[in-house]
């Protein structure tokens, strides 16, 4: 009886993890990616081989639709699937608790194997997916397919700051220069994605009041505006952010990838436990 206990655990478990990261889940949710289910990645082929674009250009978008459309058609069905498979295998084991139906119970330990592992093949995919597009892509790029402005569209992206939060810093010979000044590579003036937690690129209340002039703190971040690059300030600060999007953006995304961590241990545990009842194999847990 032991081992249908923890068969009911699991599955409810799975369907309580599986139901929340559907809740926060940032493409579900629309907080990002609201064109990644709906992009046409064979367009991009076909436009780059009327407009004669650099292949490498055209490798990097193709690899980007892809990811972006695995992503949102992998949030939306992986974790439903999840939630039906654990609420089908939640019953049985429930059944089987009370007493119903025990001599079912081999046939439930196969439906508990082959749920988990299809929940545990989806998950695991999707957090490959949502990881590597969390870590290492550019935060709010989009794909512009239209023949006239055919590339990557960056007019939503966040430029990268320094850690005191200017934009650029006073050289010894008078220039202003951005963080990224020495890097090398395509779009290294954006953040990505995993860093929107920032505080740098979200709402700071002493320097939004300093700066409309709520309070009489002299702050530099106020004083050495882009008015000012011709004083004696060693930093030119942007204008403050009005909100905590990026940081919203950021708490749903990484709480989903956890979450989905968890599910995936739940659905492989299934897939275990499910092998046990059908093999009866674990009779010590009886």
């Amino acid at each position: 009886m032991r081992k249908i206990s923890l068969f009911l655990i699991l599955s409810t478990c799975l369907i309580i993890l599986s139901a929340v990261v559907l809740a926060v889940g940032p493409v579900i949710n629309k907080k990002i990616g609201t064109n990644w289910g709906y992009q046409n990645c064979g367009l991009i082929s076909d436009q780059s081989n009327l407009l004669n674009y650099d292949s490498e250009m055209l490798d990097e978008m193709k690899n980007l639709c892809r990811r972006e459309k695995a992503m949102y058609d992998l949030e939306y069905c992986a974790f439903i699937i999840n939630i039906v498979l654990g609420f089908f295998c939640a019953d049985l084991a429930l059944l089987h608790y009370m007493g119903i139906g025990k001599e079912f119970e081999l046939k439930t330990g196969v439906i508990g194997f082959i749920s988990g592992l299809i929940g545990f093949i989806l998950t695991l995919v999707y957090i490959c997916y949502s990881g590597y597009i969390f870590n290492n892509d550019i935060a709010y790029m989009e794909l512009d397919t239209n023949p006239l402005t055919f590339g990557f569209s960056t007019s939503n992206c966040v430029e990268k700051l320094y850690s005191n939060g200017a934009s650029l810093q006073k050289t010894s010979s008078g220039d202003f220069i951005p963080v990224y000044n020495n890097d090398r590579g395509d779009f290294v003036q954006y953040i990505k994605y995993k860093d929107l937690g920032d505080s740098l690129y979200n709402y700071d209340s002493d320097y939004y009041t300093s700066y409309q002039g709520y309070n009489d703190i002299n702050d530099e971040r106020v004083t050495c505006q882009n008015s000012a690059r011709a004083t004696n300030c060693n930093y030119f600060y942007a204008s403050p952010k009005l909100n905590n999007d990026n940081k919203e953006l950021y708490d749903r995304w990484l709480t989903a990838l956890i979450l989905a961590c968890f599910a995936m241990v739940c659905s492989l545990s299934l897939a275990v436990f499910g092998f046990f009842l059908f093999t009866n194999l674990g009779t010590f847990m009886d």
